[in-house]
Order: C-alpha cells, then structure tokens, then sequence
C-alpha cells in the first residue's frame, strides 16, 4: 500500500472512532466538547504525520554580490580575493519538498549598496529560497568581511612579448596592436604600482598570420606582476595581429664585400676577409623572397687603416624583406701594404768560405734575381744591395750541387726572392 492509500486508511478510521465518540458522548454537552477537541488533535497528527517538516544541508551555495553598480558610484570598489565565493545552508522545510530544493532556487548575496566610504565591513549573508514553507535555519560562514578602497584608473603603455619558437622556416614579424595604451582600474593602492601592461603571446609552431584578442599582466617597474581582481571590473586585454613571414637563407659574396671596403691608407689593400657567418637570413613574402639570389653591400669605410681591423657592413635594404638577425654584418679585413717587384739581371754569384787552399768552380757565375716585397721596403732596394752567394763551410775536395743563398733585405722576406738558377753546380779542388 503506498503512503497515499495509507494515508486515506488512516483518515477514515479516525473519523469512524469521532463518530462513534460523538454518539457515546452526545447526551452530554462537556463531553461534545472534550470529543471535539481530540478529534482536532487527532487530524493534526495525520497531516503532520503526511509531510514532515525536516533539515536539510545544501553545501557550496555561491554567494553572489549586489549593489556593485551604486558602489562603483561612490568611486569605491572590492577586491574580489577577498571576498567569500560559496556558504553551507541548513534548511528546513517539509520533506516532500527536499527533493526539489537546489541552487536553483536557494539564494546567497550581500549587498553593497548601503557603502559610501573607504573602509573594512563584516556584512550579513542574506538568503532567499523560492519553495513555500522552507526557510534558512543556519549558515556557515554567515558574514563576509570586505576591505572596500577608494576606485583609481590609469592609462598605462602597452607591449608584447612572444614566447616560443615558430614553425621551421616561418618568422614572426612585429606584433600590430590596435592599441598602444590601456586604461586599468582598481584599488588606489594597486592602481599607482602599475606601469606597464605586457601581453604574452605563444608563438609555438604557428606557420600562418594571426590576430586574438590577448590578457595583459600588469607590472610594476621592477617587472613584478601586479593584480587587479575587482569585483564588477574587466580583464584588461588587446588585439593583437602576428604576420608570419617565409625565412629564405642568401649566402654572402665575399669577394663583393672585399671589394666594397674603402678609404684604406695609401699603398694598402685588401688581401682577404673573414666573415663570421657566411650566411643572412631575410623574411618576407614568399613570391618576393623566390625573387632575391643575392644581397648588396653598403660602402665600408676602413678610416685609412694600414692593418687588420674588424669592420662592419650594412646590408642594402629592399622593400618588403626584413633582416631578422639585422642587416648589419661583422667580419675581419686583412689589409697589408701593397706589393711591387724588381727583376735584377746578371747578378754576380759569389763563392763564400772556402777552405784554405782549395778553388771552387761553379756551373754558373751570374744569375737573373726578382725581388718582391711592400712598396716602401721595395723603394730601397738597389742593384748593389743584392747580395747572392754560396757557402762553401766545411766543404771538401769534390763535386756538389748547393743552393745559391740571398742575404738579408731590409724589410723584405726572403721567400718572395726568386732566382733563376736557385742551386749550382760546384766542384772543388
């Protein structure tokens, strides 16, 4: 039998034994009454006995906020760290009616709207519920203490910063913002700390252009995050467009930048350079870059150098194409004093240190000599300055084949003396 049938059981007999009270006690008005007044208390029993009024618990209640508007009015506003976000109700109410109890229809709030002035106040949890007949009978935590302070904005720079590495080949141009500047509100105290806002962005395998709308942390001026959790305030943010850019790779022509290097002292040049990286990478549309081979050289100033220095050379820039690493390159020029040379004919080849008492007779007595060196050692040399010879030390009775030696040239090196006949012949008797 289901509670209802139950319920109709118990209805009838009670008023069957009313009926049979009331005609036992019908002669006697006092007992009327006295029948009456059971009979009541009996009905009572079955209605209350039919839907009992019980407590329920209903945990994590969110607590909601009103009067934001009116306190954002009076230049005020609440951080909403440190608010209370949820409460535990206990609620009584029929027990047919618990099922039907939620927080759908269970209602948390405080109302700021009666605050006019910077301040620290512990307000109620107030309550509502929407079921007839149940009501709150406790709740925890049933205050909330709020720190309200006077409401600050400012306008505050904007920049970006991308983090991550993007798909091979592709590179991410500067970001375009729509907005160079943001305005930022909050806690008077807080608001006065920021100066800047910093939008990080993940570039992380992107290969194509993108814009998004992107939060912003703001800083202080030691770069530390500053939060602004109002309540009732907005996530600051900016939108922010990302062009991703083709990477083409250009190898640089060294003898073209040899070849760009001016203003070296007189009688100096350049022999070689050595480049740090014989390679630049530019960006741009791809249709443009299949376009470019090879990359052209600004002027180079060696400042009337007359040794080895480290220059630097600008890139000439072309419209559309961007230089990643900077269009500017380091490399060594080698510079050294020109060279000349001077060709002596016949020169008379001498015999040196002979021993006592021995001749030497040589296959050749004269040879043709050519001398090269730097021009300003070059200017010095003269006929009678050659000196060639072969030395004869220690050298018995015999046949041999020595080389013809040169003495010393100022400023000369050897190794660029060329003669033509390098070794003789000698016999010794």
């Amino acid at each position: 039998m289901d509670k209802e049938n139950r319920n109709i059981a118990v209805r009838e007999m009670i008023t069957k034994i009313c009926k049979s009270i009331g005609n036992f006690f019908r002669k006697d008005t006092w007992l009327k009454v006295i029948s009456l007044v059971f009979a009541v208390i009996l009905w009572s029993y079955v209605i209350a006995d039919a839907n009992p009024t019980r407590q329920m618990t209903l945990s994590d209640v969110p607590v909601t906020y009103t009067g934001i508007t009116e306190l954002r009015e009076q230049g005020l506003t609440v951080e909403i760290d440190d608010l209370v976000h949820v409460t535990d109700l206990k609620i009584s109410a029929g027990q047919d009616s618990h099922k039907n109890i939620s927080t759908n229809n269970v209602k948390a709030f405080v109302d700021f709207s009666g605050i006019s002035e910077p301040d620290t106040y512990t307000l109620p949890i107030q309550t509502s519920v929407s079921i007839a007949g149940a009501s709150v009978s406790k709740m925890s935590p049933g205050t909330v203490t709020v720190v309200v302070e006077e409401l600050a904005e400012r306008r505050v720079p904007v920049e970006c910063r991308l983090e991550g590495t993007p798909a091979d080949g592709y590179f991410v141009d500067t970001p375009k913002m729509t907005e160079r500047h943001i305005v930022i509100s909050g806690p008077k105290s807080k608001v006065e700390q920021v100066t800047r806002a910093v939008a990080v962005i993940s570039v992380d395998g992107i290969s194509e252009d993108v814009s998004n709308s992107y939060t912003v942390q703001l800083t202080d001026i030691d770069g530390k995050v500053i939060k602004l959790n109002t309540i009732g305030g907005e996530i600051p943010s900016v939108i922010v467009g990302l062009d991703v850019l083709k990477i083409k790779t250009i190898e640089l022509d060294v003898e073209e930048i040899k070849n760009s290097i001016t203003d070296v002292a007189e009688n100096y040049e350049v022999v070689n350079i050595s480049l740090n990286s014989n390679t630049v990478e530019i960006v741009g549309e791809e249709e443009l870059l299949a376009q470019i081979d090879k990359l052209a050289i600004k002027s180079i100033s060696a400042e009337n150098a007359d040794k080895g220095k480290i220059l630097q050379a600008e890139l000439q820039s072309i419209q559309g194409i961007r230089f990643p690493n900077g269009n500017v390159i380091s490399f060594y020029a080698q510079i050294e004093e020109k060279t000349t040379e001077k060709k002596f004919e016949n020169v008379a080849i001498r015999v040196m240190n002979t021993e006592s008492g021995y001749t030497a007779v040589l296959s050749e007595m004269y040879t043709d000599i050519v001398v090269r060196g730097g021009i300003s050692a070059m200017s010095n040399v003269q006929r009678e300055d050659i000196k060639i010879y072969v030395d004869l030390a220690g050298q018995k009775p015999g046949s041999y084949v020595l080389p013809v030696k040169v003495e010393d040239l100022g400023g000369i090196d050897i190794s660029e003396v060329t003669l033509e006949h390098a070794s003789v012949s000698v016999e010794i008797k």
